[in-house]
């Protein structure tokens, strides 16, 4: 399932295709998205280059504000602005916390 790792006002997150949600909760540090990252994620030097230098880990250079603006993470799947988007499923004091179980595959 793929997944691309975003960087959207300076927070990281692990973003699903599928589903045009975050997997995990937006955090502050790349280290603290490891903490509660998908098993299996893909951190690899050139994944972690893109997602510093354009904001998203997308071989195209799109950025992570570009990538999440249209989502379906609100209440029945419904577009969340992303300052809703951060409020939601940010952890702004930026601790890696528990990964949110409302917005695994399959929502």
């Amino acid at each position: 399932m793929p997944h691309i790792l975003v960087r959207v006002h300076g927070y990281y997150a692990v973003w699903s295709t599928v589903v045009d949600a975050p997997l995990t909760p937006f955090v502050a540090t790349v280290d603290n998205r490891r903490a509660v990252a998908p098993p299996g994620e893909d951190f690899s030097p050139e994944r972690l280059a893109r997602l510093e230098r354009y904001g998203s880990s997308l071989l195209v250079s799109e950025p992570g504000e570009e990538v999440v603006a249209f989502n379906r993470a609100g209440p029945d799947e419904s577009c969340m602005s992303i300052a809703a988007l951060l409020h939601a499923y940010g952890d702004t004091a930026g601790h890696a916390g528990d990964p949110v179980s409302s917005n695994q595959e399959g929502r």
